[in-house]
């Protein structure tokens, strides 16, 4: 058996088991935004929000754990909202899923008497 046929052998693609889903949530609440992967070797896990890399904080929080891969917001602010990317790498590639949250906040509730009033 030469490498390449040991490597494909042992590597897996991972297959993504639960994607990610558009969420909302209110200003000042807690969400979590959850998938589940499976892979050979074990995918490194990576997220981004508008493309660009999250490191883990306490704002946001990532864990890898199990075959889910989540992304905690312990307290999600207007500002967190956009596009959201989870992307698990092995060996034998590389597969993302996205999805959008919203948060809503005091303003979206001030734009609709505004518009009632005039």
């Amino acid at each position: 058996m030469n490498v390449m046929q040991l490597q494909s052998t042992f590597c897996s693609l991972f297959k993504i088991f639960q994607a990610l889903a558009d969420s909302e949530v209110e200003e000042g609440s807690s969400i979590t935004l959850k998938c589940a992967v499976e892979g050979t070797p074990p995918p490194t896990v990576t997220w981004f929000r508008e493309d660009v890399k999250i490191e883990s904080s306490l704002d946001f929080q990532i864990e890898y754990k199990n075959g889910y891969a989540t992304l905690t917001i312990p307290e999600a602010f207007v500002d967190d909202a956009g596009k959201f990317t989870c992307t698990a790498t092995n060996s034998a590639g590389s597969k993302s899923v996205s999805c959008h949250l919203r948060v809503k906040g005091q303003y979206d509730y001030d734009i609709i008497l505004i518009f009632f009033k005039i």
